[in-house]
């Protein structure tokens, strides 16, 4: 196999993506933002959940500038894709089983995008979404706090039980169960099959590292 130019971009510039396994998220110099692949959950966001086998635009519910494009296909499975824009707004789309797109309901697929709605008028500053979950912090202004939605069976979401979330819902510590804040990077941690993700950790711009979910193994 030989590397190949990704065709019908019709001359626009790539300034971020991901890619994997089943497919890709770009975004392109001009704002617009497009996808392909396997798109078995609608994580191509156009509309449907059939293979999706050019780059195709998707269209955003904001026309807000993008900041940067995330897809759980970075690691071995592509169900979950999200958008979010430099104005702290946010949109997911694909699977939504365990509520991980933040609508509100938990239960099949997500194929255009959702624009997950602030809380308190906060402005997003980053994401981690993968087939399980969605992460979300705000910027520092609003204090960089961290929610989350979705699979929470070994009580990865960090809100204090184990049931799943559909909403985002605020990740607390464990000490004092007041907010985690001041989040920086966010990853969660999955078995090598790449799609089981059942201990999330977290870095605080202070250097604080936070772990939850599964520690049978000393993970945590």
């Amino acid at each position: 196999p030989m590397m190949r130019l990704v065709p019908l971009l019709a001359g626009r510039k790539v300034v971020n993506f991901c890619c994997g396994h089943f497919g890709g998220v770009v975004e392109c110099d001009d704002n617009s933002v497009w996808a392909w692949g396997r798109n078995l959950y609608g994580e191509c966001g156009v509309g449907h959940a059939n293979p999706v086998l050019i780059p195709t635009k998707v269209t955003l519910p904001f026309a807000d500038a993008v900041a940067a494009v995330y897809s759980s296909a970075m690691g071995r499975s592509n169900h979950m894709s999200a958008v979010l824009s430099t104005t702290g707004r946010l949109a997911i789309f694909g699977d939504n089983a365990y509520g991980q797109a933040a609508t509100g309901t938990i239960g099949g697929v997500r194929n255009t995008p959702f624009e997950v709605p602030k809380i308190s008028s906060q402005n997003r500053a980053g994401v981690w979404a993968d087939r399980l979950h969605t992460f979300a912090w705000t910027d520092a202004a609003s204090g960089g706090k961290l929610y989350a939605c979705g699979y929470n069976a070994s009580g990865q979401l960090c809100h204090g039980g184990t049931t799943n979330i559909a909403t985002m819902t605020a990740c607390v510590r464990a000490s004092d169960s007041t907010q985690l804040t001041n989040i920086k990077k966010v990853i969660v941690l999955a078995d090598d099959s790449g799609t089981h993700g059942e201990t999330m950790a977290a870095l605080t711009t202070t250097g604080e590292l936070y772990t939850c979910g599964y520690g049978a193994l000393g993970n945590i």
